[in-house]
């Protein structure tokens, strides 16, 4: 999941695309609007398999992020997107997902809210760059969270096709 719009994660997310891996944009305007976007990208993840790894994302560029904040204000933007990266990642885990991947400082903090982490333990750092893997008081549960600036470009698809 990653919602930085960070240059970093943005290349993060053309790499996985490159890869030829199924990934899917959320329409965050679409769903302040009312559209059940935490309710299709559920399914659309179970249409994918579970044979490889996918993206699901509102990483926008600067000038796609400059136009959702002209129509829901600058501090609302963000927060929107906080909101609906934590409730699909519920409703993920809630289906049997039991590894993510976070992408951004926000989300990663609105995504632990969402499942309840109120501790983790730390483990290694996943890659250059301060991924790390942490496990949380659900032992059935491994997060990888990162910041939005750092990491390799090929952090995920690296890391997402490790031993599944």
């Amino acid at each position: 999941m990653a919602g930085s719009r960070s240059a970093r994660t943005l290349e993060q997310i053309a790499r996985f695309h490159a890869a030829g891996l199924p990934s899917l944009r959320l329409d965050v305007l679409a769903a302040t609007a009312g559209r059940d976007v935490t309710g299709e990208a559920p399914a659309w993840y179970d249409a994918q398999g579970c044979d490889r790894p996918v993206l699901i994302y509102a990483s926008a560029s600067p000038e796609e992020l400059a136009s959702v904040q002209a129509q829901l204000g600058v501090v609302e933007a963000p927060q929107h997107v906080e909101e609906l990266l934590g409730a699909l990642a519920s409703h993920l885990v809630g289906r049997g997902v039991r590894r993510l991947l976070v992408a951004g400082g926000e989300t990663s903090g609105a995504v632990t809210t969402a499942l309840g982490v109120r501790a983790v333990l730390v483990g290694e750092e996943a890659d250059d760059g301060r991924a790390m893997d942490v496990r949380g008081h659900r032992e059935d549960l491994a997060l990888m969270l990162k910041s939005g600036n750092f990491s390799a470009p090929d952090l995920f698809t690296r890391a997402l096709t490790k031993s599944r």
